[in-house]
């Protein structure tokens, strides 16, 4: 769709002599017709005009329509087609601060230093289209912000995005597909030194393809919301938390179909919040952890090894860790209204305390062996019905019906440290406690003001409750 506007260059009239011939910018010189007309074209590119004539009595103005900024990239070298720039990076160091560079679709290989308020902006929607790519390496060492937007960014044997130096670094990923395709480097590496850098990833997807991982933070505040991130590699990776925050909600890392992706909090702190991760979730050193409406999955490794010196919470949440155990614990976690899947023989196992409420047991184990464990007041909203397969039984927090077997005399034994308000159910479940007792000693505690306490009639039950001195019997 060309339109075409026409230059008079006749004379007539005594005036000036006919106009013999016009100069282009470039292919040198333009004659005119055998009317003595020169003819100006418009363009158009892919049936969308981009130039177009407009003429008006003596006046005639060229719409250029090419550019909506002065920092326009696209490889093209055809006339009409071109945009201020070839590459990215001469974009960035010709722009200023507040200025965007808008990037035509195409592969741009090259390696990325961004500067302080120059934003980048792929023209054609969002990375998932992979129609603007940017391969290689990315440096942000400002102080400022600055948003990618839209692009697919695809990382080499290197790191893809490193934030580093001493500099209030802010950076933004909007609507991008991140790639890590080879070597073995970190995608987003955030080793700054300046606690108040930081960054952002909004609604965006990435696949590590390699034996890397996404994230390692060493500082600053980092944000993750609505994104997805696949390992399709290998072997199982972690993301590296040593220093700093970071908090992620509504997002995926890994798939139950895929190697595990998860993560390794060593200092500074993870919040997840409506997450789903495939991948081991571990504490150490002063690593903190804070998860809320979770489900962490592993077929047959500990999903959430808690350690250090930080208390940690694990709220709402599932933890499967299928033939293993679903948690582990050598310093102190806080857990309750969560569902625990495990076939091990300990569902949550470790040398460290569990503080626990309304825990929920769907594998084939129910089994607790923490060193300490402590119900919240509402304890018994963690219970499970016990049949001891061996006897004297020593109880455990989350026994609330105790069914015992009176084929024999038997002996139950409250646990030696019982928190108030704990209580057990204790019955006979033969028929037989006539002739085979059912005696409750406790360990180094009382019953109601005795040593033990008997069941002695067939069917017999009794409910005992820790007063926090003695246990009595209801």
């Amino acid at each position: 769709m060309s339109q075409a506007g026409v230059i008079n260059a006749g004379g007539g009239g005594g005036g000036a002599g006919p106009v013999d011939h016009l100069t282009a910018d470039t292919g040198g010189q333009l004659n005119p017709d055998i009317n003595h007309n020169f003819n100006l074209l418009g363009q158009t590119a892919g049936g969308i005009q981009v130039m177009e004539t407009n003429g008006s009595v003596s006046t005639i103005t060229f719409e250029d329509r090419t550019r909506i900024s002065a920092f326009v990239v696209d490889p093209s070298s055809t006339v009409g087609l071109r945009g201020t720039f070839t590459t990215v990076q001469s974009a960035i160091n010709a722009a200023v601060s507040g200025q965007t560079v808008y990037v035509r679709p195409g592969n741009y290989v090259e390696d990325l230093t961004l500067v302080a308020g120059v934003d980048l902006i792929a023209l054609t929607g969002d990375g998932y289209s992979n129609t603007v790519a940017i391969q290689g390496s990315i440096t942000a060492t400002y102080s400022g912000r600055v948003t990618i937007d839209g692009f697919q960014l695809i990382a080499g044997a290197s790191n893809g995005i490193t934030i580093s130096g001493a500099n209030p670094t802010v950076l933004t990923l909007k609507d991008c597909d991140l790639t890590q395709a080879s070597g073995g480097g970190i995608f987003y590496s955030l080793v700054c030194s300046n606690a108040n850098a930081s960054s952002f990833i909004f609604d965006s997807f990435g696949t590590t393809n390699v034996d890397g991982a996404f994230y390692n933070i060493s500082a600053g505040t980092h944000i993750c919301q609505g994104c997805t991130f696949i390992n399709s590699g290998g072997s199982t990776n972690q993301n590296l938390i040593s220093n700093g925050i970071l908090t992620i909600t509504n997002s995926d890392v890994g798939t139950d179909n895929t190697i595990g992706l998860g993560f390794t909090v060593s200092g500074g702190g993870l919040t997840a919040i409506d997450c789903n991760f495939s991948g081991q979730i571990i504490s150490s050193g002063t690593g903190r952890l804070s998860i809320e409406s979770c489900r962490l999955f592993t077929s047959g490794a500990i999903a959430l090894t808690v350690g250090g010196s930080q208390a940690q919470e694990c709220y709402n949440s599932i933890v499967i860790g299928g033939t293993a155990s679903a948690v582990s614990i050598s310093s102190s976690l806080q857990m309750s209204n969560c569902t625990v899947n495990s076939s091990n023989t300990n569902a949550i196992t470790g040398a460290g305390t569990l503080n626990f409420g309304n825990l929920i047991f769907v594998g084939t184990s129910s089994l607790i062996n923490t060193t300490t464990q402590v119900p919240y007041v509402c304890s018994n909203n963690a219970v499970r019905v016990t049949t001891p397969g061996a006897y004297p039984y020593t109880t455990v927090p989350q026994d609330n019906l105790i069914l015992v077997d009176t084929s024999s005399g038997r002996t139950i034994t409250p646990l030696a440290s019982p928190t108030t308000g704990q209580i057990h159910r204790i019955k006979d479940n033969v028929g037989s406690a006539a002739s085979n007792n059912i005696t409750i000693t406790p360990s180094g505690k009382n019953i109601d003001g005795q040593a033990s306490y008997v069941i002695g009639t067939n069917w017999g039950a009794v409910n005992i409750i820790y007063n926090g001195t003695q246990w009595n019997v209801l």
